[in-house]
C-alpha cells in the first residue's frame, strides 16, 4: 500500500482511531478538537473545539456517525459531555452532561438510540434525536471499559474492577429497557466491546496479575451467557474488538502479536508478532488484516496465513490506533495525533476525470466557470492534470484559469444551441454540456399571424420573446388580450371563439413590447343532441313518447336532422325512420338500461329506469345466513330467526322499501318491525305475517319444535326392585324450556349387575332385569344423549321368602328358664329377607313374637315353631329338671311314646331346615365372592 497523505500533528491521540462515515473522515484528539476531513485529500472540512480552554488534555474516543449526526464524548475539568453534532457543519444539535462519561470508549448507535458507558459504572442509552436518557444500568461499581455492542435487541458490554481485586464481567442488557438478561465473570479484566457473530459474543480478558500479562479469548452464547469456548495464552486484550470474516476471528493483543482464531472452536490458526504492543482493533478487508503497533508500524497481513505482506513505519511516537477502511483506503493515527491515509494499488492515482458542473447554461456573449476533477479506481478524488479544454461544437471559446488547467472559463458566442465542452488529461477525457441561451429581450412575435376559427371552438396562439439576434427567449410570459367581439383568451394564449362571426385581433404583450395577429370567426356545426323528457322513467308494462333535438355548441337548435334510436331495455320505435319522435315500450322487467340517440355521429346516452308496478304480492321467507327457506319451517323453541318480506308487482319485479307491519299467530313467538323473530319457548304452530297498509299480506307457516336437549328425566315405578325381577324405565329428553325433544338416541349404562334391554329404537324405553343377588345393594343406571346424562340409583332387595330356619342358641334348658331364638328368612336365591313378620309357637311353655321362649314348669320335650309366608321351621328343646334317666323312665307310657314320636319328627324336620339354612347361607356367601355356589363346606 502507498501513503497518500498525512495531516499535521495534533496533541496525541490514544486508544482510538479515525472513523470513515457518510463521505467524511472524523478524528478526535486530546487537544479537545473533533475534525472532519476529506478522506481522500486530507483537507479539513470543519473542526470543532469541544474543550474548556484549560489546556489540559483528556482522553478521547471514537465518535459514532448515523443519519448525518456525529455523536462524540469530550471530557473537561467539569466532567464529560456528550455532543450530537451536524456531520456536515459541526454545529451542535444537542448536548448532555450529568454522566461521568467515559470519553475514551466508542459510542454505538442503533434503533434511534445512542449507547455508551460512564466512569461511575453505568451503561446508558440516550434518545438519538433529543439526548433524553432512555435507560441506565449500573454495573455495581465496575468500570465499563471498552464500549458496547448492540445487535438483535441486545446490548453487550464488558467492565473491569478499577481496583484490580476482582475479575471483569460481561453484561447482556435488553436494548429497549436496559434490563439485565445475564452476566458472566471473566478470568481477568474485561476487554473491549464484544463482537457479535454466529449467535455468540467474542470478548477478550486482560490479566495484569501475571508477568508478562496474559489474556483469554472467550466465546459466550450471546443470549444465555453460557461459555462456548475459551482460549488462553494471549498477551491480554486492551481496546481491541476482534474482526470477523464469516469464519475466523482476527485480533491483536498486548503481547504485540496479531492472531487468527477459528470462530467455531477457538483454535489459534496463526500468530504474528511485532516489536511493540497492540492496543486497538484491527481492520479486515479483501482477505487482509490491517493493524497498528506501538513500535510505530502499520501492518498488512494475509488473513489466511498471518504472513506480513506489507508494513509501513508511521512515527517514533508509536500507534495505538484502530484503523478505518473504505473505498481502497486505510486510515489510522499515531500517538502524536497525526492522521495517515494509505491506499491500495490504484488508490489516489488518477483513473478518470469529470467536469463540474456537468451541465451549465450560458447566455449569448457571457461566460461560465468549469472545473476538471480526477478520481482514482475506487471513485475517490485524486490529484490530476495537466488539462486541455476545447469547444466541440464551436459555440464558444475557453480561457484557462490555473496552471494545470483544472479550471477554465467558457465564453459563449451569439448563437443559441448546445455545445460540448471537452477536457483531456493524458489518455483520459470528459465532457460537459453547455446550453447557450438567448440574450436580452427585444421584441414579440405572435403565431399564427392570421387565423380563421370556427365559432365556439378554440385555438392556441403562441408568442415568442426574441433577443436582438432573433434567438427565442424561453420561459417568457405574456399578457394576452383580444379586441373586437371574437371571444376570450386565457393566460396561455388559448382563444375561445365567440358564438358570433366577426373580425378582431389577438395581442401578446411582454413589458413594453406587443405582438398582434388578425382573427376571423366563422359558423360552427352540430355539437350536441338532447332528449325530451330529459329524464326517462316509466313503470313496467307502460309506454312513453320521446322527442329528440340537435344543437350546435351554443345551444341553437338545428332542424332537419335525422336520428337513430336504440335501447338496451324495453323497445323503441320511431314514428318513421330517422324521425326525432319515438315511443319507448318498457316491457315487463324492472331495471335500468341505456337509450342511445345519435345524429351526425354525435350520440346521446340517456339512462332509462323501468320501475316496478303497483304492489301485487308479498312473500315471507325465513333467512338463515345466506340460505332462504320458503314454505313451512321448523324453528327450535327460544331461538331467533330473521324473516324477510319480498314485495313484487304483478310481473314479479321486486319493489323495495315497502312499509310492512309484522305479526305472528298461534303464540309462536314475537317479531320486531325489521323481521327479527324470537321463537316461543313452548312448542306449537303459527304463522309469521307481513301486512301492507291496504290489507295485503304474506305469511309463512312456522312450527315451534323442541330446542336442543338440555336435560334428561327418568321415570320408573319404584326405585326398589326385587332380585330377578324386571322394571320398565323411561327416559324423557327435554330442552331448556322443558319441551320433550324426540330427536336422537339415548344410551344406557349401569354401574352394577343386571341387564338392560332397549324396548324402543331411540333407546328411550328400556327393560331393566335385576340381578339374583342383593350385593351390591344399590345399582346406578345412567341415560345419556350427546353431552347430557342423568343417573338414578336402584335398590336391589330380596325376593319373596322361600326358606326359613330357626337359629337356636341351645337344645336343652332348665324348667322355667328363658331362651331367645333367632330366625333366618331367605328368598329362592338365598338372599336374606329383611322385615319379614314371624309367627312363633311352642308346644309347651310360652314364646312371644320376638322369639323369647319361657320353659314350662315340667320337664319334657318342647317343639318351637317359626312361620312366615306359609313357610315353617321347627326346633326341639329338652326341658330338664334332673338327670337324663328320669326322662327315660317317664317316657314309658303310651302318651310319652306319642310325644317322643312327635318330637323325633320335629327334630328331623328341624335338622332338615337347619341343613337347608346352612346351604342357603353358603350359596349366598359364594355368590358374594363370585364363586357361583361351590361345594365347599360351611366354616
Amino acid at each position: 500500500m502507498s501513503q497518500l497523505w498525512t495531516s499535521p500533528g495534533n496533541t496525541a491521540a490514544l486508544y482510538s482511531g479515525p472513523i470513515y462515515a457518510e463521505g467524511k473522515l472524523f478524528a478526535t484528539s486530546i487537544d479537545q478538537f473533533l475534525r472532519a476531513r476529506d478522506p481522500f485529500l486530507g483537507t479539513t472540512i470543519w473542526s470543532r473545539y469541544l474543550g474548556d480552554g484549560s489546556g489540559i488534555p483528556f482522553y478521547t474516543g471514537w465518535p459514532a456517525v448515523a443519519n448525518g449526526v456525529v455523536y462524540v464524548i469530550y471530557y473537561t475539568l467539569s466532567g464529560g459531555n456528550l455532543y450530537a453534532l451536524d456531520a456536515n457543519t459541526g454545529d451542535t444539535i444537542w448536548s448532555i452532561a450529568g454522566f461521568d462519561f467515559n470519553a475514551r470508549i466508542p459510542l454505538a448507535y442503533a434503533d434511534g438510540m445512542v449507547f455508551g458507558e460512564a466512569r461511575d459504572g453505568r451503561v446508558f442509552a440516550l434518545n438519538a434525536t433529543t439526548g433524553v436518557v432512555v435507560w441506565t444500568y449500573q454495573t455495581n461499581g465496575l468500570f465499563p471499559w471498552g464500549g458496547v455492542t448492540v445487535a438483535a435487541g441486545t446490548v453487550w458490554a464488558s467492565a473491569l474492577d478499577p481496583s484490580g481485586t476482582s475479575n471483569g464481567w460481561v453484561f447482556s442488557l435488553d436494548e429497549m429497557t436496559g434490563a439485565l438478561r445475564w452476566s458472566y465473570a471473566l478470568d481477568g479484566w474485561g476487554g473491549s466491546a464484544p463482537l457479535f457473530a454466529q449467535g455468540n459474543i467474542y470478548v477478550g480478558s486482560f490479566n495484569q496479575a501475571t508477568f508478562p500479562a496474559t489474556g483469554t479469548l472467550w466465546a459466550l452464547n450471546a443470549f444465555s451467557g453460557t461459555p462456548v469456548w475459551s482460549t488462553p495464552g494471549f498477551g491480554g486484550f486492551w481496546f481491541d474488538t476482534p474482526a470477523y470474516d464469516g469464519t475466523n476471528l482476527y485480533m491483536g493483543s498486548v503481547s504485540g502479536a496479531f492472531s487468527g482464531v477459528d470462530a467455531t472452536t477457538g483454535n489459534v490458526l496463526w500468530q504474528t508478532s511485532t516489536s511493540g504492543v497492540i492496543f486497538s482493533s484491527v481492520g479486515l478487508a479483501n482477505g487482509y488484516v490491517f493493524g497498528t503497533s506501538t513500535d510505530g508500524g502499520f501492518y498488512v497481513l494475509d488473513a489466511a496465513t498471518g504472513a506480513i505482506v506489507d508494513t509501513h513505519f508511521l512515527s517514533g511516537a508509536g500507534s495505538a490506533s484502530s484503523v478505518a477502511i473504505g473505498k481502497g483506503y486505510v486510515w489510522m493515527d499515531d500517538a502524536s495525533g497525526t492522521v495517515y491515509a494509505y491506499g491500495a494499488p490504484g488508490a489516489g492515482v488518477m483513473a478518470a476525470i469529470e467536469v463540474a458542473p456537468g451541465t451549465a447554461s450560458v447566455s449569448v456573449g457571457l461566460a461560465a466557470l468549469f472545473e476538471a476533477k480526477a478520481t482514482d479506481v475506487y471513485g475517490n478524488p485524486s490529484p490530476g492534470g495537466p488539462y486541455s479544454w476545447s469547444s466541440a461544437d464551436g459555440l464558444g471559446t475557453t480561457v484557462p484559469l490555473s496552471a494545470n488547467g483544472d479550471q477554465v472559463l467558457y465564453v459563449s458566442g451569439v448563437v443559441t444551441g448546445t455545445d460540448s465542452l471537452h477536457v483531456a488529461a493524458g489518455a483520459l477525457s470528459a465532457d460537459a454540456t453547455v446550453t447557450i441561451t438567448p440574450g436580452a429581450f427585444d421584441h414579440v412575435d405572435v403565431s399564427p399571424g392570421v387565423a380563421n376559427i370556427v365559432a365556439g371552438t378554440t385555438m392556441s396562439f403562441n408568442a415568442d420573446a426574441k433577443d436582438r439576434f432573433g434567438n427565442t427567449i424561453p420561459g417568457a410570459t405574456f399578457v394576452w388580450n383580444v379586441t373586437g367581439a371574437i371571444g376570450t383568451i386565457d393566460a396561455s394564449g388559448l382563444l375561445t371563439a365567440s358564438t358570433q362571426v366577426g373580425i378582431g385581433f389577438v395581442t401578446a404583450t411582454m413589458g413594453l413590447k406587443t405582438g398582434t395577429a388578425i382573427v376571423a370567426i366563422v359558423p360552427g356545426a352540430l355539437a350536441s343532441v338532447a332528449l325530451q323528457p330529459a329524464t326517462v322513467s316509466l313503470e313496467a308494462g307502460s309506454n312513453l313518447a320521446l322527442h329528440a333535438e340537435g344543437f350546435d355548441r351554443y345551444g341553437n337548435e338545428i332542424s332537419g336532422l335525422r336520428f337513430g334510436w336504440a335501447t338496451t331495455i324495453g323497445s323503441i320505435e320511431p314514428i318513421e325512420t330517422g324521425s326525432p319522435a319515438a315511443v319507448l315500450a318498457a316491457g315487463y322487467l324492472a331495471g335500468s338500461g341505456n337509450l342511445t340517440i345519435s345524429s351526425g355521429g354525435i350520440p346521446l346516452v340517456v339512462r332509462v329506469v323501468v320501475t316496478p308496478g303497483p304492489l301485487d304480492r308479498i312473500q315471507v321467507v325465513m333467512v338463515v345466513g345466506s340460505n332462504r327457506f320458503e314454505g313451512p319451517v321448523d324453528i327450535p323453541a327460544g331461538t331467533q330467526r330473521t324473516f324477510v318480506a319480498e314485495t313484487t308487482d304483478r310481473f314479479g319485479n321486486v319493489i323495495a322499501n315497502v312499509p310492512l307491519t309484522w305479526s305472528v299467530t298461534g303464540g309462536s313467538g314475537t317479531i320486531t318491525s325489521n323481521g327479527a323473530f324470537t321463537a316461543s319457548t313452548t312448542v306449537g304452530a303459527g304463522s309469521v305475517i307481513a301486512m301492507y297498509a291496504t290489507g295485503m299480506t304474506g305469511r309463512q307457516e312456522v312450527t315451534i319444535v323442541p330446542a336442543t336437549p338440555a336435560t334428561v328425566d327418568i321415570g320408573l315405578t319404584s326405585t326398589s326392585l326385587a332380585v330377578d325381577s324386571n322394571s320398565v324405565i323411561v327416559a324423557t329428553v327435554l330442552d331448556a324450556y322443558r319441551n320433550a325433544n324426540p330427536d336422537g338416541v339415548v344410551t344406557w349404562t349401569t354401574t352394577g349387575t343386571g341387564t338392560i334391554l332397549s324396548l324402543t329404537p331411540d333407546g328411550r324405553s328400556i327393560l331393566y332385569h335385576a340381578p339374583i343377588t342383593t350385593t351390591p345393594a344399590s345399582v346406578q343406571v345412567t341415560a345419556t344423549i350427546g353431552a347430557i346424562s342423568r343417573a338414578i340409583s336402584l335398590t336391589i332387595i330380596a325376593g319373596p321368602p322361600v326358606g326359613i330356619s330357626i337359629d337356636s342358641p341351645a337344645t336343652t334348658m332348665a324348667i322355667g328358664g328363658t331362651l331367645a331364638f333367632g330366625v333366618v328368612v331367605t328368598d329362592q336365591f338365598g338372599n336374606a329377607v329383611t322385615g319379614a313378620t314371624i309367627a312363633w309357637q311352642a308346644t309347651a311353655g310360652s314364646i312371644n313374637q320376638q322369639g323369647v321362649f319361657r320353659a314350662p314348669s315340667e320337664a319334657g320335650l318342647v317343639v318351637i315353631t317359626a312361620s312366615t309366608a306359609g313357610r315353617q321351621s321347627f326346633v326341639v328343646i329338652e326341658v330338664t329338671s334332673g338327670a337324663l334317666d328320669q326322662f327315660s323312665r317317664q317316657a314309658t307310657s303310651a302318651t310319652s311314646l306319642a310325644l317322643i314320636l312327635v318330637t323325633v319328627i320335629a327334630i328331623a324336620a328341624g335338622v332338615f331346615l337347619f341343613v337347608r339354612y346352612r346351604e342357603a347361607r353358603r350359596e349366598l356367601r359364594d355368590m358374594r365372592k363370585g364363586g357361583g355356589g361351590g361345594t365347599g363346606g360351611e366354616p
